[in-house]
């Protein structure tokens, strides 16, 4: 039990620093999601394909944060392309990216 403890302690420092050493974050995965979603348009089976994006292009620890979004942001996404909206900005805009 103490040992999964740290494990997950040092996940969780390790996400904080994501970004601080380079490695891809939330935001990134974020903003590369956002672009795929632009591309494949008003598909059907655009959250599908999207929950395979995740599966596929984000880093492991980031998988379930990734088809979590997907899961929680897809309507909005999709609502704030269809506005028009710089897919760069998306992310921003739903509070995923800071700036």
């Amino acid at each position: 039990m103490r040992l999964l403890l740290v494990f997950l302690a040092v996940i969780l420092l390790a996400e904080g620093h994501v970004s601080y050493i380079g490695l891809p974050s939330l935001c990134g995965v974020c903003q590369k999601l956002t672009g795929f979603v632009k591309t494949i348009g008003g598909k059907v089976d655009g959250r599908q394909l999207a929950m395979a994006f995740c599966d596929r292009t984000a880093p492991f620890l980031l998988r379930g944060p990734c088809r979590s979004l997907v899961a929680d942001k897809m309507g909005a996404i999709v609502n704030l392309l269809k506005q028009k909206i710089d897919p760069t900005k998306i992310c921003t805009i739903l509070k995923i990216c800071k700036n």
